[in-house]
């Protein structure tokens, strides 16, 4: 079953398959930032990352992902699912 969250969310989805909850996030990509942070919109809750590495040899997706596990503190696994040459990017949190 897919679920589909609010504009206000987070997440753009939520899926259970098998009794695992799968989400999706939607998340904006600036480069050549002083210092890689994610910041979240106050009134819609989209998601904006602000990488320092180079779009080159898939260090910034890397970054991405280091970044959004150290932010949220979690262990679980993140993947890139589209996205991975763009700066609109969508990460589903396993």
């Amino acid at each position: 079953m897919l679920l589909f969250a609010s504009q206000t969310d987070k997440y753009i989805g939520c899926m259970e398959l098998k009794g695992n909850t799968f989400m999706f996030a939607e998340v904006k990509v600036v480069l050549n930032a002083r210092d890689p942070r994610i910041v979240e919109g106050p009134a819609t809750g989209k998601i904006i990352a602000y990488l320092t590495e180079p779009p080159r040899k898939n260090k910034a997706n890397i970054q991405l992902i280091k970044l959004l596990k150290e932010h949220y503190g979690m262990d679980r696994e993140i993947r890139l699912v589209k996205g991975a040459n763009s700066r609109k990017k969508i990460v589903e949190i396993v």
